[in-house]
């Protein structure tokens, strides 16, 4: 009876061992496939970026040059292309927010790395709403 306890909690041990192998597995799997998802919102926010400094680069360079319709014309569509960049942020903060706690439940090494990759997307966020505040500022 003995021989068999012990043949039951190597068992039992092993089939634990098993159960951690694949949980990690699948968390690993799981995580590969949610931080393209952020990488591909803060992609549309640096495109929207871009767009908006493209558009007010007229304004901003204040060059005589440029005619009155010209720039007004430049300030409308460089209030749309702002519209465009705080929504494409907003999407991107939420997007990592959202992200955030579904890592949360993963085991420690797991959790960590895509803590840290979250954390790198959230400084480059951070990056673009301040240079969108910085053109804002700079064609006001």
């Amino acid at each position: 009876l003995g021989k068999v306890e012990d043949s039951i909690r190597s068992s039992q041990k092993r089939l634990d061992d098993i159960r951690a192998v694949n949980r990690e597995v699948q968390e690993r799997q799981t995580c590969s496939s949610l931080l393209p998802e952020v990488g591909e919102k803060l992609h549309a926010v640096h495109q929207a970026v871009n767009s908006l400094e493209n558009i007010l680069s007229p304004v901003i360079m204040s060059d005589d040059s440029v005619s009155l319709d010209e720039t007004l014309s430049a300030i409308k569509a460089g209030e749309e292309a702002m519209k465009a960049a705080n929504k494409a942020s907003s999407a991107a903060k939420i997007c990592i927010a959202m992200k955030r706690v579904e890592v949360k439940r993963f085991t420690a090494d797991t959790g960590k790395e895509a803590n840290r990759k979250l954390n790198d997307y959230q400084k480059e966020l951070d990056v673009a709403v301040k240079k969108v505040n910085d053109l804002k500022t700079a064609a006001a």
